[in-house]
């Protein structure tokens, strides 16, 4: 029977043959790894263990509000890490009690994505994203936290679903790695994953289609066009958890889309939390990820919870969408 590879004999491999490698990134993901085995643990228990907690629904914010306090604790005993920002928090956190202050990174996160799935034991996750200080001295800037997408040193996720899986990115690849509940560690499933192109699934909200703008209901109709060639017709999923929707496209190809709505003009999925992070993995598994008209990663970023429409997944689907934007709904 093979050995397992756990991650952190993994990540000290990856440092060892990479010069790219600093050693304070080891520090953070497993700062950012023992954080998100508390979480799932605690997603674990049952309802009436939450003392504050009368309902699903104020379960879930508790849900959200502890995990970011795991990220925030875990990191703020990282000595490499000099600042947080987070979907929870109006701003951007400073580990100033750290004297002096000489981390090198700030860390960004959405600490549980999907907490509506919560009340009907559906996959949730944690998303996050490393950048390296712009700053210098002893202040950190809220410009740290609005680089663009392309400045990201590493990112990734976990998903708490039938199963923990871990997956990550310091751009030498995307690494998917599943929690091994008897060893209490992360081990090996499958390194350098690369996402299938074309890909067979779209994942969207379809309850919203006659608010989406006109290429997107023009691209609900070219995927449900019989052509076994290109994989179509693709065949739908949506689950509500960004992560677990970016999971299914990650090993199996698609395309997932977040449009702007009625009711969220601009989009809804945050650029700095949510987007960046997926979209640097989805950069080195040979994916896309795009607003319809430029690529995520280049985008500038305005403010910390500022939200964008979001494509991403196989180059070829998302390609063909970009299209329909740009050509006036015309497939080329």
């Amino acid at each position: 029977m093979k050995t397992a590879i756990t991650l952190q004999e993994f990540i000290l491999e990856e440092q060892w043959n990479s010069e790219f490698f600093p050693s304070e990134l080891y520090d953070i993901l497993q700062s950012l790894h023992q954080a998100t085995k508390k979480i799932q643990f605690t997603l674990r228990r049952p309802q009436q263990s939450f003392e504050q907690a009368t309902d699903w629904r104020s379960r879930e914010k508790e849900m959200d509000l502890y995990a970011n306090r795991q990220l925030l604790m875990a990191l703020g005993n990282t000595a490499s890490v000099a600042g947080y920002a987070s979907e929870e928090m109006e701003d951007f956190h400073t580990f100033d009690s750290k004297t002096p202050l000489t981390g090198e990174y700030i860390v960004v996160a959405d600490p549980l994505d999907g907490s509506s799935n919560l009340s009907c034991n559906g996959s949730s996750g944690t998303i996050f994203g490393i950048y390296k200080r712009i700053s210098s001295g002893h202040i950190v800037s809220e410009l740290d936290f609005m680089q663009p997408g392309k400045q990201l040193v590493a990112a990734g996720y976990v998903l708490f679903g039938p199963a923990t899986v871990l997956v990550y990115s310091t751009g030498n690849g995307v690494h998917v790695f599943t929690y091994d509940h008897e060893l209490g560690v992360y081990c090996l499933e499958q390194s350098h994953v690369k996402i299938p192109n074309p890909g067979m699934y779209y994942c969207i909200n379809e309850s919203h289609d006659f608010t989406f703008p006109p290429a997107i209901r023009h691209f609900l109709k070219f995927a449900k066009i019989h052509d076994p060639e290109d994989l179509r017709p693709m065949q739908h999923r949506y689950s509500g958890a960004l992560v677990a929707d970016f999971h299914r496209i990650l090993m199996h190809g698609g395309i997932f889309m977040y449009p702007p709505t009625a009711k969220h003009e601009r989009g809804k999925l945050r650029l700095v939390y949510e987007c960046n992070p997926l979209a640097f993995l989805a950069s080195q598994a040979d994916g896309k990820a795009s607003d319809g008209f430029s690529e995520i990663l280049n985008k500038k970023v305005h403010h910390l919870h500022e939200r964008c429409p979001f494509y991403i997944g196989s180059a070829r689907n998302i390609e063909v969408l970009e299209n329909l934007f740009r050509n006036k709904n015309r497939i080329s």
